[in-house]
């Protein structure tokens, strides 16, 4: 798993939060 994608991930997750 590419630690950028999940970085992303959790990026996106927490702003639509």
């Amino acid at each position: 798993v590419d630690i950028v994608w999940l970085f992303l991930y959790v990026s996106i997750y927490w702003w639509g939060c």
